[in-house]
């Protein structure tokens, strides 16, 4: 009997360090995401360079707007399908061919990790050390997470972009990877984390 209750104790006291570090990890991915819960500013000269990281509705478009609202820094797309050009991209949004010239595409980049990697070399090249980064709502804490490890002497603004379907799949999804990424064990679940 005395067995039994020695069981059931360690269960619990499990159970309640399980449960503990969920709710740790959950305060931490939303406490983390409203960091940057901001529009994207349309004070973005004041950045050396703008990065745009694919895999999300309208963040092409936005990086876009702040060439069209007088962004005259270099800009780069990371992340992007090969094949796919600078025309393609951004000739729908009316770029007109002078700003589509600052632009370098990033056809390297796989995943979250990748874009931040990507992002740090063509820093690097460009001299730059301030960075407006546009991306989803839902992406924002695994990529200030992934920015600080990877790249923790870039000075980071993230722009966050709202997705046109934010379903509860997504956010899970995107918090099932964000928790890999804070338990630093990405690394073994690579498949996983590509977006």
């Amino acid at each position: 009997m005395i067995l039994l209750s020695e069981r059931m104790f360690l269960f619990s006291v499990r159970l309640v360090m399980l449960l503990a570090l969920v709710f740790a990890v959950t305060v931490g991915f939303f406490a983390v995401d409203s960091l940057g819960d901001t529009p994207v500013p349309r004070t973005i000269e004041v950045h050396q360079g703008l990065v745009v990281f694919t895999g999300g509705t309208n963040r092409i478009e936005e990086g876009a707007k702040a060439l069209l609202d007088g962004y005259e820094g270099p800009v780069l797309v990371t992340g992007v399908y090969p094949g796919v050009t600078v025309d393609h991209l951004f000739s729908p949004y009316g770029v007109t061919p002078e700003q589509r010239a600052r632009i370098t595409l990033d056809y390297a980049a796989q995943t979250t990790a990748g874009n931040v990697l990507e992002t740090g070399k063509w820093a690097e090249k460009n001299n730059i050390t301030t960075l407006n980064v546009v991306t989803s709502t839902y992406h924002t804490a695994r990529c200030r997470l992934l920015f600080r490890r990877y790249m923790p002497r870039l000075a980071v603004t993230i722009h966050q972009v709202h997705p046109d379907r934010g379903t509860v799949r997504i956010w899970l999804k995107e918090y099932a990877k964000y928790t890999l990424v804070l338990l630093g064990i990405e690394a073994f679940f690579p498949a996983t984390l590509n977006a």
